[in-house]
């Protein structure tokens, strides 16, 4: 798993994060979070689907009830699972089916 995170100007996150939510950084910055997964397997609907390529972009929200290390507001999501990104979108989170979406980490 990889989770990045970087600068982004408030005005930009702002124009698309609702207002209920409130911006993680500060004042001059905001935060953009890329986050990618490689799972040897994932369930659908209580279904395994076998190995999966997740991967989001959101922008970085201060939590609401103060859990969690990184929370944030999708903008972006992909896999390579076709099932997973169409229950996604039924539940009204913007999802991409990404057949060619890879991962690897370089452990040099």
């Amino acid at each position: 798993e990889f989770a990045g995170i970087g600068d982004m100007p408030v005005a930009a996150a702002r124009a698309v994060v609702p207002s209920g939510f409130a911006l993680a950084g500060d004042a001059s910055a905001a935060q953009i979070v890329v986050r990618v997964a490689s799972c040897q397997d994932i369930a659908v609907l209580g279904r395994s689907r076998g190995p999966v390529i997740v991967s989001q972009v959101g922008i970085g929200v201060v939590s609401p009830d103060g859990t969690g290390d990184i929370n944030n507001f999708t903008l972006w999501y992909a896999t390579t699972d076709l099932e997973l990104a169409a229950r996604l979108d039924t539940a009204a989170i913007a999802a991409q089916f990404a057949p060619e979406l890879a991962f690897a980490v370089d452990r040099s």
